[in-house]
């Protein structure tokens, strides 16, 4: 009898582990979405918040009409870390551009939101219109070995916008660049 129950025993080994490897393969493969929120940039770690309704890169306005100052600034913020993981110091770039495959596939070319009637906000500073930075550059910085910082992007329509504003597209994305 002893001998019936060697082979079920090693079959239900089997089955149980066998369930153990698809469990964690899966659990593996769900989990690696969490990953798309980090690139390498040759020696820069640039990390967005898996809180973000955003996709990596991809920016949004917080809201999709005017707003006062003061409301955006208590909203929810964009977040973004830039690490070195290089041996020596680093000047990087953070630009926003126009996401121009969205604006291609969308065929709204036509129809973007003008940059000065969107106002943003880095780490709660004083809001400044987006057409006050020249070529989208809104920070250059330089980082050690192994140092790291961390910057809250607010994005949102103007509250000193006129009607011209409403049914606007706006396809934006974050870009890091070392020099």
């Amino acid at each position: 009898m002893n001998n019936n129950k060697v082979p079920i025993i090693y079959t239900m080994c089997a089955i149980v582990g066998f369930f153990l490897i698809i469990t964690g393969s899966s659990y593996a493969l769900l989990d690696s979405g969490s990953l798309s929120n980090s690139y390498y940039n040759n020696n820069l770690v640039i990390s967005y918040n898996s809180d973000n309704e955003n996709t990596g890169d991809i920016l949004s306005l917080l809201e999709n009409y005017p707003i006062s100052d003061e409301e955006a600034l208590n909203k929810k913020a964009y977040s973004i870390s830039v690490t070195n993981i290089g041996e020596e110091t680093v000047r990087y770039v953070l630009n926003i551009i126009n996401d121009d495959s969205i604006i291609n596939l969308d065929n709204c070319e036509d129809n973007l939101l003008a940059d000065e009637f969107v106002k943003i906000s880095i780490n709660g500073s004083t809001p400044k219109t987006l057409n006050e930075f020249e070529n989208g550059q809104i920070i250059d910085g330089l980082l050690g070995q192994n140092q790291s910082t961390f910057y809250e992007i607010r994005l949102w329509i103007s509250s000193e916008s006129d009607n011209s504003v409403l049914n606007k597209h706006f396809h934006k994305r974050i870009t890091v660049i070392d020099n």
